[in-house]
């Protein structure tokens, strides 16, 4: 079997079973939300549970940054998606990156935020497109690149933008060292690590 790539498999499903809308017969995922063109839906997203230790987020100029490993697996079953058993080996070779980015001014949609360098076009053209080319992740003295990324734009409104990275051959039991460059508010590089 080629190596899944979870944002394709989710996307190709969820668009194939709203074509017809039925569930995908003999297909590995199924998906009770929707997610297209780079984008995942609050439906997909509210049972994530982040829960993000303090060492994992920095507050830079009124905008939070936090970000979170989790097993692929764990992140469908959070979704509530079922995955074959056929499929969970290759699954657990991947990982997803949950980032949350929270503006202070928690009234205001993210796009009217101070800090924003963009307006909300070319910000959502970014966030669906290069965003992934600015984090990679460092593990074992290998720089990581996400296989893909997708954004979840129903929070935006509450002031907030989350994005799920999606890498391959990540241990996120080891120390993990995140880089990414904040071109949306202006931050510049930024590094995490989580332990």
């Amino acid at each position: 079997m080629q190596p899944l790539k979870l944002p394709i498999l989710i996307t190709v499903l969820a668009l194939l079973a709203a074509c017809n809308g039925t569930t995908p017969k003999g297909g590995t995922v199924q998906s009770n939300g929707t997610s297209n063109n780079g984008f995942i839906s609050m439906k997909d997203s509210e049972n994530i549970e982040t829960n993000l230790h303090e060492s994992n987020s920095k507050t830079l100029n009124g905008i939070t940054y936090s970000f979170r490993l989790m097993s692929a697996l764990e992140f469908l079953e959070r979704k509530g998606e079922l995955v074959a058993e056929s499929d969970k080996k290759e699954l657990s070779k991947e990982v997803v990156l949950i980032a949350t980015f929270k503006n202070s001014e928690a009234h205001k949609s993210i796009f009217e935020a101070s800090q924003i360098t963009m307006d909300q076009e070319a910000a959502t053209q970014y966030l669906v497109g290069t965003l992934a080319d600015d984090l990679t992740l460092e593990q074992g003295g290998k720089s990581i690149t996400p296989s893909g990324v997708q954004y979840e734009k129903s929070i935006a409104e509450m002031g907030q933008l989350r994005a799920f990275f999606y890498f391959n051959e990540i241990n996120e039991a080891q120390k993990t060292k995140i880089i990414y460059y904040d071109r949306l508010f202006g931050a510049g590089l930024i590094r995490f690590t989580i332990n």
